[in-house]
Protein backbone atom coordinates (compact mmCIF):
# COMPACT_ATOMS: atom_id res chain seq x y z
CA UNK A 1 0.00 0.00 0.00
CA UNK A 2 1.27 3.45 -0.80
CA UNK A 3 2.27 5.74 2.01
CA UNK A 4 -0.18 8.49 0.95
CA UNK A 5 -3.08 6.04 0.99
CA UNK A 6 -2.18 4.81 4.46
CA UNK A 7 -1.96 8.38 5.76
CA UNK A 8 -5.26 9.32 4.14
CA UNK A 9 -7.03 6.29 5.62
CA UNK A 10 -5.65 7.10 9.07
CA UNK A 11 -6.90 10.68 8.75
CA UNK A 12 -10.37 9.46 7.69
CA UNK A 13 -10.40 7.01 10.62
CA UNK A 14 -9.66 9.84 13.06
CA UNK A 15 -12.37 11.99 11.47
CA UNK A 16 -14.85 9.10 11.61
CA UNK A 17 -14.46 8.45 15.35
CA UNK A 18 -18.15 9.13 16.04
CA UNK A 19 -19.49 6.79 13.33
CA UNK A 20 -21.84 4.08 14.58
CA UNK A 21 -20.41 1.21 12.56
CA UNK A 22 -17.37 0.03 10.67
CA UNK A 23 -19.54 -0.10 7.55
CA UNK A 24 -19.91 3.70 7.64
CA UNK A 25 -16.13 4.06 7.97
CA UNK A 26 -15.56 1.80 4.97
CA UNK A 27 -18.09 3.80 2.95
CA UNK A 28 -16.25 7.02 3.82
CA UNK A 29 -12.90 5.49 2.80
CA UNK A 30 -14.34 4.36 -0.54
CA UNK A 31 -15.91 7.76 -1.11
CA UNK A 32 -12.71 9.69 -0.33
CA UNK A 33 -10.19 7.35 -1.99
CA UNK A 34 -12.24 5.86 -4.79
CA UNK A 35 -11.89 8.71 -7.26
CA UNK A 36 -15.62 9.35 -7.38
CA UNK A 37 -16.46 12.91 -8.32
CA UNK A 38 -19.75 14.09 -6.83
CA UNK A 39 -20.71 17.31 -8.52
CA UNK A 40 -24.37 18.13 -7.93
CA UNK A 41 -26.10 20.13 -10.66
CA UNK A 42 -26.45 23.80 -9.77
CA UNK A 43 -29.75 25.58 -10.36
CA UNK A 44 -29.79 27.88 -13.35
CA UNK A 45 -30.30 31.58 -12.59
CA UNK A 46 -33.76 32.86 -13.49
Amino acid sequence: MYRWANNKIRLITRRAFGFHSARALMAMIHLCCGGISLVPPLPMPA
